[in-house]
């Protein structure tokens, strides 16, 4: 889930850190996502372990795959609001009570603030409080509506509740109104890819290349959908770009291996497939993918080791292959 709560004061700026840029767009045309299934190898095309919501979803800006949340640093030039100042430090270092307080006093003496909303919004928004967390972000957009954190905060929320009609609206808001908005380009794209607009999602995966060359999780990202289209050479080109990025992306080996077992250039899907694994042990569906490519070879013994370590491994997460694991080693007896 993308979730990462900034400050965002008139006169205390940061950028919002989130990987993006654009790269020429090869090929386009109209398809639905075609995840694994338990007969053929489409492939897994997320990674939300940064956005850690789908078990194969990628993105910085997600607050499962990134933990704690947290503040970038601001610098004051004219250090015209010190009490906004200082809370929005102690928001940077954790000390999200103690930031409540200040901000319950400052709203007190000066209750149409947008600036100071905000902030109070994001001490309970940090402290779990949603509810109070989304009355105080409401009510820094109505003092101002051009305050894009509020916005992009609210955005968030609405990612954790999974209401992602909500989230892409205030994405959108807060592109429009943000100083930064190339900082969340990548964001805006993952919320189309949860609406399932692909198109719109490989639009705003590109913008965030242009912004961020490096980032990973818009190149896996862009490699699902154009693998998803059926344009497996685009597919590959970016799911390469990943591993060029990051040797030891999980998911990147991962998706990767997909696509060479797709071309059935076994070995290869083989050898990416081990160093999903390696990289994340509890990838296992890496170790599914190990049998299917065993049990392809007719090497039943090394199918039948995966196979059973897949299910020794999997979770709730898995719950959709475990039955067709099961009836494989079943078929292996």
């Amino acid at each position: 889930m993308i979730r990462r709560f900034i400050g965002c004061l008139a006169l205390i700026f940061a950028i919002y850190v989130t990987g993006h840029c654009q790269s020429n767009q090869s090929d386009v045309s109209d398809s639905s996502y075609n995840y694994d299934s338990d007969t053929s190898y489409n492939y897994d095309s997320y990674d939300d372990s940064s956005y850690n919501a789908d078990d194969t979803m990628s993105d910085e800006g997600m607050r499962d795959y990134i933990g704690d949340t947290s503040y970038d640093d601001y610098s004051n030039s004219d250090n015209s609001d010190s009490t906004l100042y200082e809370a929005n430090q102690l928001l940077s270092d954790g000390e999200y009570e103690q930031a409540k307080t200040i901000l319950d006093n400052y709203i007190y003496d000066d209750s149409t603030n947008a600036d100071g909303w905000h902030l109070l919004g994001a001490a309970y928004d940090n402290l779990g409080n949603i509810d109070s967390a989304m009355t105080c972000y409401y009510k820094a957009i109505d003092i101002d509506p051009l305050l894009a954190c509020p916005y992009r905060d609210l955005a968030y929320i609405f990612d954790d509740k999974a209401q992602y009609d909500s989230m892409n609206y205030y994405l959108q808001e807060a592109v429009i109104f943000s100083d930064a908005p190339e900082s969340l380009y990548y964001d805006l794209g993952y919320s189309f890819t949860k609406l399932n607009e692909d198109d719109s999602a490989l639009t705003y995966y590109y913008k965030s290349l242009d912004y961020n060359p490096q980032n990973k999780d818009a190149c896996l990202n862009i490699g699902a959908i154009w693998d998803a289209k059926g344009y497996s050479d685009s597919a590959e080109a970016y799911t390469w770009k990943v591993l060029q990025i990051d040797p030891y992306s999980a998911l990147g080996n991962y998706n990767y291996g997909q696509l060479r077992a797709f071309k059935g250039d076994t070995s290869r899907a083989i050898g990416f497939y081990q160093l999903a694994y390696s990289s994340d042990t509890t990838m296992a569906r890496a170790k599914m993918r190990l049998g299917d490519m065993y049990m392809g070879m007719n090497d039943t013994a090394n199918a039948r080791i995966y196979y059973q370590e897949f299910l020794n491994q999997a979770g709730s997460d898995n719950q959709e292959y475990i039955d067709a694991v099961k009836a494989k080693l079943y078929d292996l007896h």
